[in-house]
C-alpha cells in the first residue's frame, strides 16, 4: 500500500497560521490534517470475483480500511457506476461492528456481508437514508455495490479480491 507522510511543513505551506487568520478559520483548515491521522493511505483499487461461480463481479472496488473512509462509504455521491464498488475491511467479526448507515446516499445499493475468510453471510438491498442496516449473522467485512450485484452472489459464495 503506498502511503503519504503527512508533515508538519505541509501544515504551514497552507498559510492558514503564517497568515494570522483566526482561529476558527485555522481549524478548518487543519480539521482533515488532523482527523486522518499523521499517516495518510492512498486509495486502493481492485477487482471483485465470485470464487465459488468463477466470474468476475466489479472492476473497479476501492479497498476501504481506515476508520474515516469506512465512517464516509458511499456518502454524498450521486450515483454508482455498474462495475463500481467500495469493500469496508472490518477488524473483527460481529453484527454490530459491520452495520451500515444509509444517511446522506442517494441511491440504492447492494450490501453483500462477510466472513473473515470472504464467505458470504448475508446479502440485502439498502435503500437511501434508511438509519440503520445489520447482518444476520457475524461478519467481518462489507462490499457494497451496485443493486444488480444481488443476481450474482449468493450467502455461501465465496469472494476473493485482487488485481
Amino acid at each position: 500500500m503506498v502511503v503519504r507522510r503527512v508533515r508538519p511543513v505541509d501544515i504551514q505551506r497552507t498559510g492558514a497560521i503564517a497568515k494570522g487568520l483566526p482561529f476558527t478559520s485555522s481549524c478548518v483548515i487543519l480539521l482533515p490534517v488532523v482527523f486522518k491521522g499523521y499517516w495518510q493511505p492512498m486509495a486502493v483499487w481492485m477487482s471483485a470475483w465470485n470464487g465459488t461461480r468463477g466470474e468476475r463481479l466489479l472492476r473497479h472496488v476501492r479497498h476501504c480500511t481506515s476508520f474515516p473512509c469506512r465512517l464516509r462509504g458511499l456518502t454524498f455521491r450521486r450515483n454508482l457506476d455498474d462495475d463500481e464498488g467500495l469493500l469496508l475491511v472490518g477488524h473483527r467479526e460481529g453484527r454490530a461492528d459491520t452495520a451500515i448507515h444509509m444517511f446522506f446516499v442517494f441511491f440504492p445499493i447492494a450490501v453483500i456481508w462477510m466472513d473473515r475468510n470472504g464467505q458470504v453471510v448475508d446479502t440485502q438491498m439498502a435503500r437511501p437514508f434508511r438509519p440503520l442496516y445489520v447482518p444476520c449473522a457475524p461478519a467481518r467485512d462489507v462490499l457494497e455495490g451496485p443493486p444488480t450485484l444481488l443476481q450474482r452472489v449468493q450467502v455461501g459464495d465465496r469472494l476473493r479480491f485482487g488485481g
